[in-house]
C-alpha cells in the first residue's frame, strides 16, 4: 500500500525536518482511507442510515487512530488557531478511543469524560443529558470533569450523523460557561445534516471519512 510521506513532525508546537529526525511518519492517503473504511464498514438498516465500522469506531484499529489523528489534527490547524484550545475531551464513549492521540499531537490536555459512576476524585463535574441514536435508552448520561467556566474546548466524536449528542454538549457545555471551539469525527453522514447543524452553532467541524448517501442495495457513498 503506497503511503504520502509527512515532511514534517510536530511536537509541542514546534516543526522539525526529517533531516532531524532519523523517524519519519506516513501518512495514509485519502484514497487509502476511504477504502479502508468501506472494507470495514456494514450498512446495518438503510431506512435510519445506520453504519456499523468496527475499525473506525468499535474496536479502534491502532493503525486507524495514529492515521486519523494525523489528518485531524492537520484539519484542525488548517481550520482554527489550536492555541486558543485549553483542552481535548472524547464525547464517551467511542469518542474517548482517540480523544487522547488527538490530545497528544496537538500538545493539549486529554480532558476527563465517562458514561456511568463519575470517579471521586473529578471535580466540576458536568453531566449532559442526550438522547441516544444506537440505543433504546430514552436519556443518555455523559459525564465531563474540570468544566469550568471560561474553559474552551476541542470535542471528538467517532461519527456524526444527525448531530444530536454533539448539538446537546455543546448547549449544555455553554450553559457552565464553557466553549467548544470545534468538533472532530472518524466519520460523519452529511446526508443526515448533523455537520450542518453543528456548524450553525458556531462551531468549526472537522472529520477523516465523509459518507454522502446509502443506495437503496446499501451501498455506501463516499465523498471524493
Amino acid at each position: 500500500m503506497g503511503r504520502v510521506e509527512l515532511f514534517e513532525l510536530r511536537t509541542g508546537g514546534e516543526i522539525f525536518s526529517p533531516r532531524a529526525c532519523e523517524e519519519r511518519v506516513l501518512c495514509w492517503t485519502k484514497k487509502e482511507l476511504n477504502e479502508g473504511f468501506l472494507k470495514d464498514a456494514e450498512v446495518i438498516d438503510v431506512e435510519k442510515g445506520y453504519i456499523r465500522a468496527p475499525g473506525f469506531n468499535i474496536s479502534v484499529d491502532p493503525d486507524v487512530r495514529f492515521q486519523t489523528s494525523l489528518i485531524l489534527e492537520r484539519r484542525l490547524r488548517e481550520r482554527i488557531d489550536v492555541g486558543k484550545i485549553d483542552a481535548v475531551y472524547g464525547v464517551p464513549r467511542a469518542g474517548t478511543r482517540v480523544a487522547p492521540s488527538l490530545a497528544i499531537g496537538l500538545h493539549l490536555t486529554d480532558g476527563p469524560s465517562c458514561k456511568g459512576t463519575v470517579p471521586g476524585g473529578w471535580r466540576n463535574v458536568l453531566t449532559v443529558e442526550t438522547g441516544s441514536f444506537t440505543t433504546t435508552d430514552p436519556v443518555t448520561q455523559l459525564h465531563f470533569g474540570d468544566m469550568t467556566a471560561g474553559k474552551r474546548i476541542l470535542l471528538v466524536e467517532d461519527v456524526i450523523a444527525r448531530g444530536n449528542t454533539l448539538k446537546d454538549c455543546i448547549e449544555q457545555m455553554r450553559e457552565r460557561g464553557v466553549e467548544v471551539l470545534a468538533a472532530a469525527a472518524m466519520f460523519v453522514k452529511l446526508f443526515q445534516g448533523g455537520v450542518g447543524r453543528i456548524e450553525k452553532l458556531g462551531v468549526s467541524v472537522v472529520s477523516v471519512v465523509q459518507i454522502t448517501g446509502i443506495t437503496d442495495r446499501g451501498v455506501i457513498v463516499l465523498a471524493e
